[in-house]
């Protein structure tokens, strides 16, 4: 796979090129919220004796793994999907080892309005890496591959139930992650930094 398969639009002899993630409310798909994950990853590479960096998405990830426009990075109950409402289908990418979300808290706490639900804010660290040939034990065994690590926070709110529907909301904010990165046409990189986030919103059908 070439960089520039991975990284759309972005070529190297260019320098740095930013992508903004673009973000959107979630996604209520069979009875599911299903938040959009959005990465934005910075590669530094040294080739032949000249530094090149590029700049790459969770867009770029879903188009390196053959998905279509229309799909969205998504985040679910501790598992990474490539969710296709029009097209009927939420692939779970962690499962078939391709992306990651690992979260690990480390403090946590819940509050109860007078106004019912709760709220759960949590804290930790985390592991958001992605492996396009599913390879998760040497990161050059695929043609594009990394692995972050850092802090982050999570926050999840949930709604009384009204009317047999109740609104639920998370989000998940990073500082700077840190790690490795290998893209077949060009090796491991020199540098490698990253962010990562999760938002999304709806409403559900209560018990």
């Amino acid at each position: 796979m070439k960089l520039n398969q991975f990284i759309t639009g972005c070529a190297l002899a260019a320098g740095l090129m930013a992508f903004a993630p673009q973000s959107q409310a979630g996604i209520v798909y069979d009875k599911t919220l299903f938040s959009p994950l959005n990465i934005t990853a910075t590669f530094t590479f040294d080739i032949s004796g000249k530094t090149k960096r590029a700049t790459g998405t969770d867009k770029d990830i879903l188009k390196s793994l053959n998905y279509p426009s229309g799909t969205v990075l998504a985040y679910y109950d501790g598992d990474v999907y490539a969710v296709n409402v029009k097209d009927g289908y939420a692939d779970d990418l962690t499962a078939y080892g391709e992306v990651y979300v690992s979260l690990y808290e480390t403090s946590y706490s819940a509050t109860y309005p007078k106004s019912g639900g709760y709220i759960y804010n949590e804290s930790g660290y985390l592991y958001v890496d992605f492996f396009s040939n599913a390879d998760d034990v040497y990161l050059d065994d695929n043609d594009a591959a990394f692995t972050t690590e850092g802090d982050y926070t999570y926050v999840w709110k949930e709604s009384a139930v009204k009317n047999t529907i109740y609104s639920v909301s998370q989000s998940m904010k990073t500082s700077n992650l840190t790690g490795d990165a290998y893209i077949y046409d060009y090796g491991y990189t020199t540098a490698f930094s990253a962010k990562a986030s999760i938002k999304g919103s709806g409403k559900l059908l209560g018990p």
